[in-house]
């Protein structure tokens, strides 16, 4: 008889250990605080425990989804997705997280689909259509892209990023009016908006340009002066990713330079989330290979949310 209650109690301690242990590494799984790799095995454990009902599942499949993109690994993050959708068929949001990060893949006629769900779910989702129209600027389908465009502006006409991208659409169009009123409304709406105010001016050049005469040649023409030195292609390397620490969401620009010659390198950075744009730009000046190894040097932006869609340029020249 002692020896049943030992054991009855033996068994009682256990599983209070366990459902304790469960709940910790539940709220380790939601943390954002804590390092990726220990909050993914930490969601790894809580799934396994198997105890959650299926909306607490369906949370912890979506922040182990969210450390996995911070790491890089979007396959994983995808599979962790599909089991979110699995569980929860009729959230929309789920639709755009995953279509979203499959538009970012690159694998279109998926993300479409799934936005395409997301939408039919909620006609008035604006993020919707804005991923949507992203996905079909990334698969060259610009009619598209601005009707979509046009559906989230009327949703949210007050967001200059949604201007901005819209006017990009007419432009690559070759609609330059069109695209500078979409310019022009998005400094009215964010007067700070940078991007904005340079592709106004662009658009303004080039629809200038077009209707201009064509200059008469001149009869004596200037011999041809000798271009900076540009950067050799085999020089020059660039990587990109987003970075997280704390609260702190970044975008990186590294470039290296695998040559024995200095440059000089003008970077920029337009990046489009769910939460908005960011962009920046800088000067890296970047020194010569030594003992074999590149060197590098990086440019650091903040950015709203620690992933997105970034359209990135450089331009370097010799020293």
């Amino acid at each position: 008889m002692q020896r049943s209650a030992a054991l009855a109690a033996s068994f009682l301690l256990l599983s209070t250990l366990a459902a304790t242990a469960a709940t910790d590494d539940a709220l380790t799984c939601g943390d954002r605080t804590v390092a990726d790799g220990m909050r993914i095995a930490a969601c790894t454990r809580a799934i396994l425990a198997g105890s959650a009902a299926a909306e607490d599942s369906a949370m912890l499949r979506f922040n182990r989804a969210k450390a996995y993109e911070r790491q890089g690994d979007l396959r994983a993050a995808v599979g962790d997705w599909n089991e979110v959708v699995r569980l929860q068929p009729a959230t929309p949001l789920w639709y755009i997280e995953r279509g979203s990060l499959l538009v970012e893949m690159r694998d279109f006629a998926r993300g479409i689909g799934d936005l395409d769900e997301a939408i039919r779910l909620d006609p008035q989702s604006r993020l919707g259509y804005f991923w949507r129209a992203t996905a079909h600027i990334a698969g060259e389908d610009v009619d598209q892209a601005i009707a979509d465009y046009d559906a989230a502006i009327r949703l949210d006409p007050t967001n200059a990023a949604y201007h901005v991208l819209r006017g990009d659409a007419h432009q690559a169009r070759g609609d330059d009016a069109r695209a500078s009123a979409d310019y022009r409304e998005a400094l009215r709406l964010d007067p700070s908006d940078a991007r904005a105010a340079t592709k106004l001016e662009q658009s303004l050049k080039e629809n200038v340009a077009r209707e201009s005469p064509p200059e008469t040649p001149a009869v004596e023409p200037k011999a041809a002066e000798a271009p900076p030195a540009a950067e050799p292609r085999e020089c020059i390397g660039t990587e990109t990713d987003f970075k997280q620490d704390g609260k702190a969401n970044t975008f990186v620009i590294a470039l290296t330079n695998s040559c024995e010659k200095r440059f000089k390198c003008a970077v920029s950075a337009y990046v489009v989330g769910a939460q908005g744009p960011a962009s920046g730009r800088g000067v890296l000046i970047l020194g010569r290979k030594s003992q074999g190894a590149a060197a590098r040097k990086s440019y650091v932006m903040k950015v709203k949310e620690p992933g997105g869609m970034a359209n990135v340029s450089r331009k370097c020249t010799e020293l």
